[in-house]
């Protein structure tokens, strides 16, 4: 039997904007904002339950209309994550350069550490972070978190 999960606890769903269980697509299962794949490979090896995607670390990602999202108030995003090797792979950003609207990135760097970096922008005023986190085990499981709590709040949690 296999397992499956679905964001239906109401718990859950409160206040939630998007989300992607990426079981065989980029389609989000709580609103319509679906991603646009480029080079992605689906299927059960990649999951923690049932299908996951694999990106090459190079030139996979999953796009987004750049009005999906705005840089606004306070949020958090998640992913869970299973990298391979070290380097510079993005695991979630969010930039909109037309409106000079700025964003930020999610990465795992060359030393295998989770990397945040919100860039300066212009649309909402001055606001320019980065954090890094310990080493992370290469070949294993890892849950990440970035929370951004008004302008000065950035955290990032992995495992806990």
């Amino acid at each position: 039997m296999a397992l499956g999960f679905s964001p239906d606890n109401g718990a859950l769903t409160t206040n939630l904007v998007s989300y992607w269980n990426l079981d065989g697509n980029s389609t989000d299962t709580a609103d319509s904002k679906n991603g646009t794949d480029t080079s992605i490979t689906y299927g059960s090896a990649y999951g923690k339950i049932n299908q996951g995607a694999s990106l090459n670390g190079t030139s996979s990602k999953i796009a987004l209309a750049d009005s999906s999202f705005q840089y606004t108030g306070d949020f958090s995003v998640s992913a869970w994550i299973y990298a391979t090797a070290t380097g510079w792979r993005s695991i979630m950003s969010n930039y909109i350069q037309s409106s000079g609207y700025g964003g930020w990135t999610l990465r795992l760097d060359t030393s295998s550490k989770i990397d945040l970096t919100i860039i300066t922008n212009t649309t909402l005023g001055t606001e320019s972070h980065t954090l890094t986190t310990n080493a992370i085990s290469l070949n294993a499981w890892h849950h990440v978190v970035f929370v951004r709590t008004g302008s000065t709040g950035v955290k990032i949690y992995v495992d806990n």
